[in-house]
């Protein structure tokens, strides 16, 4: 799989990801100096090449890396305490900076359901290369997996723009946050699975934030409520 820009290339260097060989189309001291660390392959590119293999806004650097590891989902509900459940957002950059946020917040784990987008250079770009600290896992059943859950002791938070004011919930304990689809929200098996639905106050007039900037103050609440 191709990755491009700064931060993912720097980030699977950091993390020991499998990377086979790194191209560069401008000179960046401290990528050139661990791929050596790591006998990692350069290769010099100029700038069209770059652009005809990793794309656009690639920032003069891309690589090519093994898939990501994703692990069995059931997993997770032994230690995390707080897992975000992605029901079929399907937009790559939404799918990255949820797991952005989720790094940045405490979330211990990003679920995907199986018609969320795949794992993607897109994706790991947004994520500004978080994903290489994040728990990553895919369910195909992701009401039962909330089942699940809920019996592994986890209050679970559906995102729903009809639902109570976030602020108002105590979202201490171990939480589960569903948020879904750009379009047409969650399903409504999830939905009915939820023990609390909660929306974010806005102004009258607004429209409503998309899944990736309203997951972002949901996992902020839930990290004040529980770290202070």
């Amino acid at each position: 799989m191709n990755i491009k820009g700064v931060n993912s290339v720097r980030e699977a260097l950091r993390c020991g990801s499998n990377i086979e060989k790194i191209f560069l189309s401008r000179s960046l001291p401290d990528i050139e100096t661990a791929a050596r660390e790591h006998d990692i392959p350069i290769k010099i590119l100029n700038r069209d090449k770059m652009d005809s293999q990793f794309g656009q806004h690639n920032q003069g650097v891309g690589a090519i890396v093994g898939a990501i590891a994703t692990q069995d989902p059931l997993t997770f509900l032994v230690d995390a305490s707080c897992i975000v459940l992605a029901d079929r957002v399907q937009d790559p950059g939404n799918l990255g900076a949820i797991i952005r946020s989720a790094a940045a917040f405490g979330a211990d784990v990003v679920i995907t359901e199986h018609q969320s987008a795949p794992i993607s250079d897109t994706v790991i770009k947004a994520s500004a290369g978080n994903i290489y600290h994040t728990r990553v896992g895919r369910v195909v059943n992701a009401a039962r997996y909330v089942e699940k859950a809920k019996e592994n002791g986890f209050w679970t938070v559906a995102l729903d723009g009809e639902g109570e004011s976030l602020f108002r919930l105590k979202l201490d304990g171990k939480i589960l946050l569903m948020v879904g689809n750009e379009g047409s929200g969650l399903k409504d098996i999830l939905l009915r699975h939820a023990d609390w639905r909660a929306s974010i106050p806005m102004r009258p007039g607004v429209e409503s934030l998309n899944a990736s900037a309203a997951t972002a103050i949901a996992l902020y609440e839930i990290a004040r409520q529980n770290h202070g």
